[in-house]
């Protein structure tokens, strides 16, 4: 039977979980700072993510976070929990969408769920697992697929 584990309530390492169990991070807060100052370090200047007027005229409520600074912040929750501290890699991400939008203020979490996990020839186990990082509105912001190796020690 799949399991559920919360960071808040158990700590659990990625190897140790099986195809169907699901893990749940602790949210956290996105202030303006956080967008300012992943923009800057990027290098993206749209006024859109910026400036509330332009944002306005473009049909948001306030700035906007660009999806991938969000994803970055949330990949920042998934390493703060533990669950892949034994990885060596990322293999890939596949079909990744932007569906929701996060606004400064907004809170984010990560929830995976195992999807494959197998060993190969040389002891090297590769997983991958659904990934949604979700609102404190329980949205679903962004979703796809994230694929890791584990090296054999």
């Amino acid at each position: 039977m799949a399991k559920i584990y919360k960071e808040e309530e158990s700590k659990v390492m990625m190897l140790d979980m099986e195809v169907g169990d699901k893990l749940i991070t602790k949210s956290r807060p996105l202030s303006k700072t956080d967008l300012y100052l992943n923009l800057m370090v990027l290098g993206i200047y749209h006024p859109m993510f910026y400036n509330v007027e332009t944002a306005k005229e473009k049909g948001w409520k306030d700035t906007i976070f660009q999806g991938v600074i969000v994803m970055n912040i949330a990949e920042g929750l998934l390493h703060q929990s533990g669950v892949i501290a034994n990885s060596s890699a990322c293999l890939g991400s596949d079909k990744v969408k932007f569906t929701a939008p996060v606004f400064p203020g907004d809170d984010i979490r990560y929830e995976l769920e195992i999807v494959s996990k197998r060993q190969r020839e040389n002891k090297d186990w590769v997983v991958t697992f659904k990934f949604e990082i979700k609102t404190q509105n329980d949205e679903i912001a962004i979703d796809g697929l994230n694929t890791l190796l584990f090296t054999a020690s």
